[in-house]
């Protein structure tokens, strides 16, 4: 993401370390709740409103889930398969329009 745009970099307080983690935690409960994401839908629009105090805008969206893809697809390698790419698709698509309904985005 930060190779695509480095200006970026300048909108997160936190380490890249910090972030990572974080990231990695969401992705847990991601994979955890996927076969009932209803059940997750206050903490994505918790998560979201703190998205807005930081700044992020609508095209970040797009950013993240384009770097967060070519990371699945880099380290599954060989596992990378065409389903995984569509369903790690349509889940970003779904959190992504979750997170943005009702947001002053």
């Amino acid at each position: 993401m930060f190779l695509d745009d480095p200006s970026l970099e300048r909108s997160f307080k936190t380490s890249k370390e910090t972030q990572a983690k974080k990231l990695i935690d969401m992705l847990s409960i991601i994979v955890q709740k996927l076969n009932n994401l209803n059940q997750f839908l206050i903490e994505l629009k918790e998560m979201a409103d703190r998205h807005v105090g930081y700044g992020v805008k609508p095209k970040h969206y797009n950013q993240v889930g384009s770097a967060l893809l070519w990371t699945l697809k880099t380290g599954l390698g060989k596992d990378w398969t065409a389903e995984a790419e569509a369903a790690w698709t349509k889940c970003y698509q779904e959190l992504t329009q979750a997170m943005l309904q009702d947001t002053n985005q």
